[in-house]
C-alpha cells in the first residue's frame, strides 16, 4: 500500500468514527422528508389539473406517470441533495450548541452547497449518458459522439437545474440548521463534536 493510500485510508477512518452522526442525519431525514411530502403534493396538484385540461381526449394513466415523476425527481434531486447535507453536518462542518447563531446559518448554507454539488453531480452523469446513449454506440461509433458544443450545454443546463433546486431549498436548509441549533441547545450533549472545517 503506497503512503497516499495510507492517508487517504486513514483520514476516512478517522472522518467516519466522528460523533455527532445521529443529530446530523434526523436533521437531513427530516429535510427529506419535507422534500417528499412537496413532491408528493405538487404532483398531486399537477395531476388535477392535467386530467381537467384533458378529460376524453387521451387514454394516459396519469397517477402513474405522477408518481413515476415524482420518484425521478426524489431520486435524482432530493436524495443527492439530503444526503450531500448530512455529510456537511456531520463530517465537514457540524452545528454544535455553543456556536452563535450566524455561524449555524453559515454552515447551514454550507450543506446546501454541498447538497448543491452532489445534485449537480447526479444530474450531469445522467444528462450526458442519455447524450452519449442518443449519440450511438460506445465501442461501434455507429454514429458520431456528442458536440462539445451540446456537452456544453448540457452542463450549463445541468447547473442551472441545481443552482434553481439549492436557491428553492436555501430556506428550508437554513431553517433545519437553526431547528437543530435550538435542539442541542436545549438537551445536554455528552460529547463535544468538531468538522474537517474546525480543524483548518
Amino acid at each position: 500500500m503506497s503512503q497516499a493510500t495510507a492517508r487517504v485510508t486513514a483520514s476516512l477512518s478517522k472522518n467516519l468514527k466522528r460523533r455527532g452522526a445521529l443529530p446530523a442525519f434526523l436533521t437531513a431525514l427530516g429535510t427529506g422528508v419535507f422534500l417528499a411530502v412537496q413532491s408528493v403534493l405538487s404532483a398531486l396538484v399537477g395531476l388535477i389539473g392535467v386530467q381537467q385540461a384533458t378529460t376524453g381526449l387521451y387514454e394516459i394513466d396519469y397517477t402513474s406517470v405522477a408518481i413515476q415523476s415524482s420518484l425521478v425527481s426524489l431520486l435524482v434531486t432530493a436524495l443527492p441533495f439530503v444526503f450531500g447535507m448530512f455529510v456537511s453536518l456531520w463530517i465537514l462542518a457540524p452545528i454544535a450548541d455553543e456556536l452563535a447563531l450566524r455561524f449555524v446559518i453559515a454552515r447551514g448554507i454550507l450543506s446546501g452547497v454541498i447538497g448543491f454539488v452532489l445534485v449537480f453531480i447526479t444530474n450531469l452523469v445522467l444528462v450526458l449518458v442519455g447524450v452519449f446513449e442518443a449519440s450511438g454506440s460506445f465501442i461501434t461509433s455507429a454514429f458520431p459522439w456528442p458536440s462539445i458544443e451540446s456537452g456544453l450545454g448540457d452542463v450549463l443546463m445541468s447547473l442551472s437545474m441545481s443552482l434553481s433546486y439549492f436557491v428553492h431549498l436555501l430556506p428550508v436548509v437554513i431553517l433545519a440548521a437553526v431547528l437543530l441549533w435550538h435542539w442541542l441547545r436545549t438537551h445536554d450533549r455528552e460529547h463535544s463534536v468538531s468538522g474537517i472545517l474546525d480543524e483548518v
